[in-house]
């Protein structure tokens, strides 16, 4: 958070076919037009997913550039002989994580990385109550809508999981009752498996 010293994670999700053969002393070099090295791809998937996500934080969509990237690196992957890089293995491979994030249909989901570290966390350094209300529009307006326009995508799921301690934090014990049940609504309805952690919200 700007002028704070607290810490906000941007993106954890656990990478199931995350796999790769390596020698001592192989080189490992990038060439995004003919990758033949699973080591490289992923470094690189990964660096171009968190810089791109990083960058819709601090601006609307600003990660756009690097997040072509990382999906014309997905798609370069393809002839790779691992798992994890094609459309149809999973819902949560990496290449379902780029794809959603690039998706139209997601465009409220990027601009919820603003909405909720820009004008949320970031405002409650100097109002609380402004920042959290914030939130509360960005997880609307963000959230609910992106999981109306994709209801197959995983990526609010994934948010909700990662930011469930957090989100826990925002409202335990602050704000009205109404804005309590209308967060708690949205975040069980996308999430029921941590109803345990959306019922302290209505405390």
């Amino acid at each position: 958070m700007y002028n704070a010293s607290y810490s906000s994670v941007l993106y954890n999700n656990t990478d199931n076919d995350f796999n790769f053969d390596y020698s001592q002393f192989d080189q490992l070099e990038l060439n995004e037009d003919n990758l033949s090295n699973q080591l490289t791809a992923l470094l690189a998937y990964y660096a171009y997913l968190i810089i791109g996500l990083n960058l819709d934080s601090f601006s609307p969509m600003g990660g756009e550039d690097v997040l072509q990237h990382c999906m014309t690196l997905v798609n370069n992957a393809q002839n790779l002989p691992f798992t994890g890089w094609k459309s149809f293995e999973n819902d949560r491979n990496r290449f379902a994580i780029i794809n959603d994030y690039l998706d139209g249909g997601m465009q409220p989901f990027r601009q919820l990385q603003y909405d909720y570290y820009r004008k949320g966390l970031d405002e409650m350094v100097n109002n609380a109550e402004r920042g959290r209300v914030n939130i509360t529009t960005a997880l609307e307006e963000g959230l609910k809508r992106s999981k109306e326009n994709k209801p197959l995508s995983m990526l609010p799921q994934i948010w909700t999981d990662y930011k469930r301690d957090e989100l826990v934090q925002i409202y335990q014990g602050k704000g009205t009752q109404k804005e309590k049940q209308t967060v708690y609504d949205l975040l069980f309805k996308i999430n029921a498996s941590q109803n345990n952690a959306w019922e302290k919200i209505k405390q």
